[in-house]
């Protein structure tokens, strides 16, 4: 299968490098910008040893793409979707299958406004890695990949599933994929709101809220406005134990770039503000971490 894949930051850009290594025919959809740094030093992967490695990847811009793929990835950020849309069209035709990368659900309705859900796979990636200076830095080696079809689909994705799984990428199809997005929605929201309104990790906060009461808050009112869009929400008591576990040292991206001075991508969260804005609730704890990430960028500016 050909695999393009639209964006060669953290996700994008680890994957990329995954599915080169399994030997996979993948191309990097970028700017004119990350094509010319890719083609002069390639790209840059750095090991939680400290080394860093290289991997050579065709990239290209779009107006190069003059063919359908088979699989295209979206690995881009909230607000550079409707660009990647456009972008992509080319790269879509009547049996390409579009897999949607984004934290957010907002990038998911793009993908199937613009091309159906006969053609769009749900999708959620569990990976720790971050964009810095260039290089990809993996804090947890491996992607761990859920993916499923938003409606019956004509062809069976195990197809997709074999080609994406390569060594160091585990893939998983599921039924209800819809159900696996929103709890990873959930899980990044929480975990965002409360690690960035307080400036440590998971379980720097349970170590010093022993009452958990600044947990059991943030997942609430998170809960207050995501119930209000799905009925699709698995459990979530797993995620409150987890969120009052001392032993946690866990951060989420939005914290480990804001807690290392560099720009926070603040998508999922004010994706999460205004469907309480929508729903008519009231989120002081979402609002008051989107504004000190908010003032945190401005500071980059």
């Amino acid at each position: 299968m050909r695999i393009p894949i639209v964006g060669a930051g953290a996700t994008g850009g680890y994957l990329a490098d995954l599915l080169t290594a399994g030997g996979r025919d993948v191309t990097v959809l970028v700017r004119a910008r990350t094509r010319n740094r890719l083609a002069a030093s390639g790209l840059r992967i750095r090991e939680l040893s400290g080394d860093v490695r290289t991997t050579a990847v065709r990239a290209v811009v779009a107006d190069e793409i003059d063919s359908a793929f088979d699989v295209v990835i979206v690995a881009v950020r909230g607000d550079a979707v409707g660009t990647a849309v456009v972008d992509l069209a080319p790269a879509v035709g009547p049996l390409t299958h579009v897999l949607s990368l984004g934290n957010g659900m907002a990038q998911l309705q793009a993908l199937r406004h613009a091309f159906g859900d006969n053609r769009v796979i749900g999708a959620a990636a569990e990976m720790a890695t971050s964009l810095v200076d260039g290089i990809v830095d993996v804090s947890m080696p491996g992607v761990r990949l859920k993916i499923g079809p938003l409606e019956a689909m004509g062809s069976s994705l195990e197809a997709v599933s074999a080609e994406l799984g390569v060594a160091g990428v585990e893939v998983t199809v599921v039924d209800d994929i819809t159900s696996v997005m929103w709890a990873k929605f959930v899980f990044i929201a929480s975990t965002a709101v409360l690690t960035c309104l307080t400036r440590g990790t998971v379980g720097d906060v349970a170590s010093v809220d022993v009452e958990h009461a600044l947990a059991d808050a943030v997942l609430d009112e998170v809960l207050s406005v995501v119930e209000q869009e799905t009925d699709s929400l698995p459990s979530t008591e797993g995620l409150r134990d987890m969120l009052k576990d001392p032993a946690w040292r866990f951060g989420p991206s939005m914290f480990r770039d804001l807690t290392a001075g560099r720009f926070v991508e603040v998508g999922v969260l004010t994706e999460l503000a205004a469907g309480a804005r929508r729903r008519a609730r009231v989120t002081p704890l979402l609002d008051a971490a989107i504004v000190g990430v908010q003032l945190h960028n401005s500071r980059l500016a």
